[in-house]
């Protein structure tokens, strides 16, 4: 009997010892995972994680949009191109038809901006009216507060007190009725790229045109950029890449509208960059949007914001490889053209549908009148 028990003991045990050993030899066999790393970073992102992913990059460039676009006019003379054949076009449309602004001028502003163009045209305005200020109304729209409070303190500071300028989505939210068609002037720069569909982007700018109304758009074409961005345009999530002048003629000309066009060829300046300045700009870490670069050079922050403001994105948002491959195009592109990029701009001063024939023979015949001057600007 005690034999028995001794043996049954002994076979518990020896089996017990074995599973043990078993155990300890697969567990050996097992991948640790470091502690900092969660299994669900292993799992492939559900669609939700990747549309998250997304929003926080938009919203990333957009909070740093007003600090790009900032660096963009602070290097390119297009601002002041656009600006001289816009005032020459008021000018010579007041000297043609002055009965026009007896009623005083109601402007409306797309994408205001900064409001350092808005309250420049404005100047303009204020120089050929008989009332000055006082007959200047002021509307406008834009998606960034901090623009639209910029623009208001601008317009206000050249005594324009009648003002309605808000924070808001002119691409997806409806027109409030009390803006359609109550706009002399119509201004729309740099805004047509957002647009998915550009006859409906014209379609809602004319909606706004009241009779005998004008709109003026201003796009750029920059062809060495549209070209990088062509390329890497399944990186780039934020760009249009397709909205080019060409559109925006095609669809004036469907739409029946008249137009004159005119193009220029502004630049933009980027710093000349060193192997060390490119070096830091591609050991940027992929989704660290809110790093602090003060140990950037102020020429490696400048291009860094010149960048980002033409591939509408930061580059933040690329892994290694993505960044690396963007960069180094631009890298060829500055290089080719000596650091200073080409732009072609246009500006397409358009009117009303139901225009007086007076003010369509005028906008037809702007080659005849000192507007057209300006093109030859460099």
């Amino acid at each position: 009997m005690k034999t028995l028990k001794k043996l049954l003991i002994f076979i518990i045990v020896s089996t017990s010892l074995f599973y043990i050993v078993k155990y300890n030899s697969f567990k050996s066999d097992l991948i640790v995972l470091p502690k900092t790393i969660s299994s669900k970073h292993l799992m492939p992102k559900t669609q939700i994680e990747k549309d998250d992913e997304l929003k926080n990059r938009f919203l990333a460039h957009q909070k740093k949009y007003p600090v790009l676009f900032k660096t963009f006019l602070e290097n390119t003379n297009e601002k002041e191109m656009s600006y001289q054949i816009i005032k020459n076009f008021i000018n010579d449309f007041y000297k043609y038809y002055p009965d026009y602004f007896k009623s005083g001028i109601n402007i409306y502003d797309i994408g205001c901006g900064t409001g350092e163009f808005s309250a420049s045209i404005v100047d303009v305005f204020k120089n050929i009216l008989p009332d000055r200020a006082s007959n200047i109304t002021f509307g406008g729209i834009d998606i960034q507060e901090s623009f639209v409070i910029s623009t208001i303190d601008l317009v206000q500071q050249k005594g324009v007190t009648k003002t309605n300028v808000k924070v808001g989505n002119f691409i997806d939210d409806p027109i409030d009725s009390k803006l359609i068609k109550s706009a002399s002037f119509v201004i729309a720069s740099h805004f047509a790229y957002v647009f998915k569909d550009m006859d409906q982007f014209i379609s809602k700018v004319e909606t706004l045109l009241q009779k005998n109304g004008i709109a003026i758009f201003i796009h750029s074409s920059n062809k060495p950029i549209d070209n990088i961005r062509q390329k890497f345009k399944k990186f780039l999530k934020n760009a249009r890449i397709d909205n080019t002048i060409e559109k925006i003629h095609n669809s004036l000309a469907k739409s029946g509208l008249t137009y004159y066009n005119f193009e220029f060829s502004p630049v933009v300046k980027f710093p000349n960059l060193n192997d060390k300045d490119w070096d830091r700009l591609q050991n940027i870490e992929y989704g660290k949007f809110n790093t602090d670069y003060s140990y950037f050079s102020r020429k490696t922050l400048k291009a860094k914001n010149l960048i980002e403001f033409f591939i509408a994105d930061l580059l933040e948002a690329f892994n290694n490889e993505e960044r690396n491959a963007i960069l180094k195009e631009f890298k060829a592109v500055l290089k080719f053209y000596n650091n200073i990029i080409p732009i072609t701009n246009s500006i397409q001063i358009v009117c009303s549908r139901d225009s007086n024939l007076m003010i369509k023979n005028f906008i037809l015949n702007l080659s005849n009148y000192r507007t057209q001057d300006t093109i030859k600007v460099s």
